[in-house]
């Protein structure tokens, strides 16, 4: 089974993302556990109505938002063993069958080394091996990337993220949540790869990416926080992402982890 995580505070971005994932899944045997960081009673009330209390839960997340922590509060939400889909409100399901298709690949042995799987994006994303290209049935179900897989939408693993732990609720701001998480998986042994065979489309309202942050602190503040979480990363590690691949050294503190 598949839990679909969703952080939101914005109901009409989740309110296409829900009708996306819902309408070619009418079985709903999937779980959605939305953390809830300002989204209105009624929202919360319509949409458990349709898809059930089991199918849709809403935990609440006080603000300030903060992606890592929103995240963790709503897997630890769903049932042991669940494999995890993480969505940003801002994406919409394009491919059709998508629940199925999803563990199809979590259940192939060819699989079975990725911790981390990100759906083809079809709009903004930082690392462009993520973005939505035309594949042919006989092309790998996963292709590999040494980059850091940007979270619009990815599968985790269950027991890559037992073995990894939850994202680091220091990174409070924007950004980097992800370089964290993607090096700390691979430092466990686990492979980072992309699927072309599950299609999101990313961007609302003109903005191809990031669209609450966007449009809650405008460009201005959301890049002062990019370059806090900036720090905060040096801090931890070192470097900035991608540095290690050079053969700088690795923080003691994660090797552990």
């Amino acid at each position: 089974m598949i839990g679909v995580v969703v952080p939101s505070r914005t109901d009409e971005y989740l309110e296409g993302l829900l009708r996306s994932l819902d309408l070619p899944e009418p079985s709903r045997s999937w779980q959605c556990v939305v953390a809830d960081n300002g989204l209105s009673a009624e929202f919360r009330e319509r949409w458990q109505a349709r898809l059930g209390p089991w199918s849709c839960r809403f935990t609440q997340t006080p603000p300030p938002f903060c992606f890592s922590a929103a995240v963790n509060k709503a897997v630890a939400l769903l049932s042991d063993g669940v494999d995890i889909l993480i969505l940003n409100d801002d994406a919409t399901m394009v491919s059709d069958l998508w629940y199925m298709r999803a563990l199809r690949l979590l259940r192939d042995p060819e699989c079975a080394r990725y911790g981390l799987i990100s759906l083809a994006i079809d709009g903004g994303v930082g690392n462009p091996e993520q973005k939505h290209v035309p594949w042919s049935s006989d092309a790998p179900a996963v292709t590999e990337t040494a980059k850091t897989l940007c979270f619009i939408a990815v599968l985790v693993r269950r027991a890559a993220w037992n073995t990894v732990g939850p994202l680091d609720e220091r990174f409070v701001s924007y950004g980097f949540d992800d370089d964290d998480y993607c090096r700390r998986m691979r430092l466990a042994g686990w492979l980072c790869g992309v699927t072309q065979r599950i299609v999101v489309a990313h961007g609302h309202n003109a903005a191809g990416h990031s669209s609450s942050y966007m449009r809650y602190h405008g460009q201005r503040g959301m890049d002062a926080m990019f370059h806090d979480n900036q720090r905060r990363y040096i801090e931890k590690w070192g470097g900035p992402p991608g540095y290690e691949r050079a053969g700088a050294p690795i923080a003691h503190e994660d090797q552990e982890k």
